[in-house]
């Protein structure tokens, strides 16, 4: 069998099994899987692609995050570039999640998964940790990331989707993961369950320093915060911890440019001064990162907000 085919068979699988998520992006009706289409009952349809996506966008919607750019992430986070966090997101969910029985399935949505190399390593790390199921979904707006992920990793569901618009059914979610991406609170609190998990990873002030210094003049674009981000998610969450990671790795010249291309940061960079500093003073890179795990606020009664005791 064809490798396309492969990977069409193995989507329509993953996605069979989960049908009840997913609502139609239109009209909001429940969805079914027909042949290598999403119909739902006012036969709005999708189609599955032949590398076992599902673009769930009502129309095209531009985005920089092209495909130089997630292949150089990728390269970035095969190479252990952000395993450091990766792990210790997971040891998060594992305290979080201890109670759950065995043969539980653990429903994960990385919200804003670029190429999807981010979620692979969370479910890979998980596993080893835990004998729970994992089901692993990775939602991006942009079309050369989820090619990529589902290329790469066709054994979760991909979906080319739009935060504001979240193609799924009320209180699907065990777990949301928001790594370094926008965020779109209303849904994430609609789609995740009551009892589930919100894990937020934000850029600290020294993430990526060493860019910032040699191609930024600047000071507001060399300095950065994210006291009004956390200010935002504590009022739409509440916090159950906050975690401070930063680290320094080692960069080697072949790998300065795969690095600068990997982050939005280069949106704002001449290319030319690139090629001009191709050979940069750059032997490390820091990795400065706010990991904060946060419930939804539930309501009693009375409408008043409930928070959760630790």
């Amino acid at each position: 069998m064809p490798e396309r085919i492969k990977k069409i068979e193995l989507a329509k699988r993953f996605i069979a099994e989960n049908i009840k998520i997913f609502r139609c992006p239109v009209c909001s009706e429940q969805m079914l899987l027909k042949g290598n289409s999403l119909l739902c009952l006012n036969k709005h349809c999708f189609d599955l692609s032949r590398k076992g996506y599902l673009n769930l966008l009502m129309h095209s919607i531009s985005s920089k995050y092209d495909r130089q750019m997630l292949n150089s992430r990728k390269i970035i986070t095969q190479q252990g570039f952000f395993q450091a966090f990766i792990e210790r997101i997971g040891d998060i969910i594992i305290r979080e999640i201890k109670e759950k029985k065995t043969k539980t399935t653990v429903r994960i949505l990385d919200a804003g998964c670029g190429e999807g190399s981010n979620l692979v390593s969370l479910l890979s790390y998980l596993s080893s940790k835990s004998n729970l199921k994992f089901i692993g979904i990775g939602l991006d707006i942009s079309r050369e990331g989820i090619h990529i992920a589902s290329i790469s990793y066709p054994g979760n569901i991909w979906l080319v989707a739009d935060l504001a618009n979240c193609p799924f059914n009320d209180q699907q979610f065990d777990i949301i993961i928001n790594i370094l991406s926008p965020a779109n609170y209303a849904e994430f609190k609609r789609i995740l369950k009551d009892s589930g998990l919100f894990i937020k990873v934000l850029p600290g002030s020294n993430y990526l320093q060493e860019i910032r210094k040699i191609f930024y003049t600047k000071k507001e674009k060399r300095e950065y915060s994210n006291e009004g981000v956390i200010a935002l998610l504590e009022r739409n969450f509440n916090i159950i911890s906050k975690d401070h990671l930063m680290y320094k790795k080692d960069i080697d010249q072949d790998n300065q440019i795969t690095l600068l291309e990997m982050t939005p940061l280069s949106w704002n960079i001449n290319k030319q001064d690139i090629k001009q500093k191709q050979h940069l003073e750059m032997k490390q890179i820091t990795v400065d990162l706010t990991i904060i795990a946060a419930k939804k606020q539930l309501k009693n009664n009375y409408g008043y907000g409930l928070r959760k005791k630790r």
